[in-house]
């Protein structure tokens, strides 16, 4: 492990997962990906920063580890076994990807590592951010011959709630592309999540069928982007910035993702992926090797359960039981060009 930079007086490790086909490097600060070069063709395919600053200044979530709960929870509430939990806002009126302090912001701790894998841990108390229950969480960066995995596993001493995904910027073309408009990008879901001008996920899920959110046979981003003035949900997202529900059971596709240097798989037996198009992305930070991550230069293809789903009927809700173990699973294939 090297040294990477401080954080509030603590040192923050970067090490690397290296085989023939790919090059992985990762932070101990929110458990994050840092790069992704496959090494056929030198393609950096993952956008991050050379120290804490851009993180923690510039694009906050870029790369890390979300938890104790990702995406929106609705005014930050609640109720769980008949108690009323309340969550600190940081998004508008909601909480988002688990608060101000959330698991971005943490130090993980380092349990295994080798060339091929990384095991980091973290353990957040009871109460931690409003969530009940003391929470172990684990997780595994691991090589695959063309690709590596993201897994977690978490247990609490509580019922709790626990959601985990993993916040990569993809730019197939390379990270330091200015846009990602171009790549063609498929999505293996029926229906998506309506979202309200707060970016909140709503009870209510529509069908792609007819609208400019079908990607199931293929689509240019930047295409279907065209239609973002007139279709509402674009505006309320200010584009795509969605949660698509998956189709299938298990460990399933959810994304094929196409651009000049390469091509991604994402398989996951999360049941939801959130899609973003980088709509946030500003320019205003500068990343590795100085690069200024543009508009929509970048885009996240995050696997989740169906955001705020604690407070809906008709979404299985992202309990974790006392005692028992929650684990989930996510492969990212390359191919170069």
């Amino acid at each position: 492990m090297d040294l990477f930079d401080h954080y509030e007086g603590k040192a923050v490790h970067s090490l690397t997962l290296e085989n023939e086909f790919l090059q992985l490097k990762l932070i101990d600060f929110g458990a994050r990906i840092v790069s992704c070069v496959l090494k056929k063709n030198g393609a950096d395919v993952v956008q991050g920063f050379d120290s804490l600053s851009g993180y923690l200044n510039g694009v906050r979530y870029m790369g890390t580890t979300v938890g104790r709960l990702c995406n929106r929870l609705g005014k930050g509430q609640f109720e769980l076994n008949g108690v009323q939990y309340q969550t600190p806002i940081n998004n508008g009126p909601n909480t988002l990807h688990g608060g101000p302090n959330g698991f971005d912001h943490q130090i993980f701790e380092v349990l295994e590592h080798s060339e091929s894998h990384v095991v980091y841990r973290y353990f957040s108390k009871h109460l931690e951010e409003g969530f009940p229950g003391n929470l172990e969480l684990k997780i595994t960066y691991r090589l695959l011959e063309d690709g590596f995995t993201f897994e977690s596993e978490a247990v609490s001493d509580e019922d709790t709630l626990c959601s985990i995904t993993n916040h990569a910027f993809f730019n197939m073309n390379g990270c330091d592309s200015e846009t990602a408009m171009n790549h063609t990008v498929t999505v293996f879901a029926d229906q998506v999540g309506c979202s309200d001008a707060d970016g909140l996920t709503l009870e209510k899920a529509f069908d792609v069928e007819g609208t400019p959110f079908d990607f199931r046979k293929g689509a240019v981003v930047g295409e279907m982007l065209k239609h973002e003035a007139e279709n509402q949900q674009m505006i309320n997202g200010h584009g795509i910035d969605h949660c698509f529900v998956l189709n299938g059971k298990g460990l399933k596709r959810a994304a094929v993702v196409e651009g000049d240097k390469a091509l991604m798989e994402v398989k996951t037996t999360m049941p939801c992926m959130h899609f973003y198009s980088g709509n946030f992305l500003k320019g205003d930070t500068a990343g590795k090797n100085g690069t200024a991550y543009q508009y929509r230069s970048a885009m996240c293809f995050e696997p989740e359960h169906y955001p705020n789903a604690i407070q809906y009927h008709n979404w299985e809700k992202p309990l974790l039981k006392k005692g028992e173990v929650q684990k989930h699973l996510t492969e990212y294939h390359f191919r170069t060009k």
